[in-house]
């Protein structure tokens, strides 16, 4: 495969007046079936937030304190750790990683491939590597804000959440006024964990969502899917990934975690007010129920 130098074009993010995380859920998981769109939402919709409380100095603040809030909880900081859990569980399916290892093989000529429009895109991922953060950088961000086991108070009170809206999901009619309540003390003990998310957390969430989505752009070019096999980006992953990462990858699981979970914590940040003022009320039926009763289920296979 012979590649040519291309030019490295400025990564910009979508104008945040734009982009509305409930648009996205109300277009449904359909138009969304990897949860990117929701991603890139969540986070415009904090830092639209972020510029009206400290103008454009928030655009390229590296070191964002967190955004304050006159309720208990702060919507935009449960955004910004509502993306990072989906960019967290997509690192666990094998993107961006998956395309990191693919490019470095093909511009140290360790694999051939029959490529030749691909190639400016494979060359500008190549070469923004010391720009983004790298895999350690990564997991290091998603252990800070989650913890590094299920042992950490964030997955503790995660857990307490989602058998919450479990039970929830199998009461017969509507909840009772005990369900409800425990309910809303799991939803404001998680919020208030995650409202304190700050630091550089936001620009390192915006960072890794837009790795993830040019990786998965390069994965849908049609050369590659001729030269790596049909079936999808996640089926390539399924089929290259233990070789080009060196750990076992179950993408169809990962991406159903990262999506749930990502609902999950998006209700809570949408819902913050109701919660603070334990006043949240959920049906059976809802799809924050349906995403807590899927996270259970895949979290439960091995």
């Amino acid at each position: 495969m012979l590649l040519h130098p291309a030019s490295v074009t400025a990564r910009t993010w979508g104008n945040p007046a734009r982009s509305s995380a409930s648009r996205q859920r109300a277009a449904g998981a359909g138009a969304d079936p990897w949860g990117l769109s929701l991603a890139q939402a969540v986070l415009s919709a904090h830092l639209n937030e972020a510029l009206q409380q400290y103008g454009s100095a928030a655009l390229d603040a590296v070191d964002l304190p967190p955004l304050s809030s006159s309720a208990a909880l702060a919507p935009g900081q449960i955004r910004v750790a509502a993306a990072l859990f989906w960019a967290r569980w997509v690192e666990q399916a094998g993107i961006p990683g998956f395309v990191e290892a693919l490019c470095e093989r093909l511009m140290q000529g360790r694999l051939q491939l029959p490529l030749r429009d691909v190639t400016a895109q494979l060359v500008r991922f190549f070469r923004k590597r010391d720009e983004r953060f790298g895999p350690e950088e990564r997991r290091a961000i998603y252990d800070r804000v989650f913890g590094a086991d299920s042992n950490s108070a964030f997955f503790l009170s995660w857990g307490r959440l989602l058998a919450e809206l479990d039970g929830v999901g199998r009461s017969v009619g509507q909840a009772t006024p005990s369900q409800l309540a425990r309910l809303n003390v799991a939803a404001r003990e998680l919020g208030g964990l995650l409202s304190g998310v700050g630091g550089m957390s936001a620009f390192a969430a915006r960072d890794i969502v837009a790795t993830i989505r040019s990786a998965l752009a390069i994965l849908e070019h049609q050369e590659i899917v001729a030269s790596l096999g049909p079936g999808g980006v996640w089926n390539i992953v399924a089929r290259h990934g233990p070789r080009f990462l060196d750990r076992p990858v179950s993408p169809s699981r990962s991406v159903a975690l990262a999506v749930a979970g990502q609902t999950v914590l998006t209700w809570l940040a949408d819902n913050a007010p109701q919660i603070a003022e334990g006043r949240v009320v959920v049906a059976a039926d809802s799809a924050v129920v349906s995403a807590a009763q899927r996270y259970l289920l895949e979290s439960r296979e091995t």
